[in-house]
């Protein structure tokens, strides 16, 4: 077992693990709903450099599995989100606990070697985040 704060874990890991967790809802999410739901906790759109380097560390620990049909978190990824909503109902506070959590918990991970590398391309997050951007105003216009 390794301790995730050795893997360099960025605050912006436990967004993206709580963006998975609340768009999913413990199923797959597509991109673009996960980059909203980022958006509705943190008020911001995670980066490309975010979201990439995020789901690769989040994959190696488990936390978090990537497919053609999007991101879901795993069994270990939803108990950490669990204690964290546990600490708190707010979903800025949840993140700040699931930074506590990833930095003292501890976990099997995957060899670098085993890492999948690029997550998303480039073209298919702007493509995602447009996707995202078309919804939020179509939704603002109707409310």
């Amino acid at each position: 077992m390794k301790r995730y704060a050795g893997l360099g874990f960025q605050w912006s890991d436990a967004w993206l693990l709580l963006a998975i967790a609340v768009a999913g809802k413990g199923k797959t999410a597509r991109l673009s709903k996960v980059i909203g739901t980022a958006d509705a906790i943190n008020h911001a759109i995670l980066t490309h450099a975010e979201l990439d380097l995020g789901v690769e560390r989040l994959q190696a620990t488990h936390l978090v599995e990537a497919s053609a049909a999007g991101l879901a978190v795993t069994e270990e990824g939803g108990r950490l989100v669990e204690q964290a909503d546990r600490q708190s109902r707010d979903r800025v506070s949840q993140m700040t606990a699931l930074t506590v959590l990833l930095e003292a918990s501890e976990c099997p991970t995957l060899p670098p070697s085993e890492c999948r590398g690029v997550f998303v391309s480039r073209a298919e997050y702007d493509a995602a985040v447009d996707q995202h951007h078309v919804w939020a105003a179509t939704r603002r216009r109707r409310q």
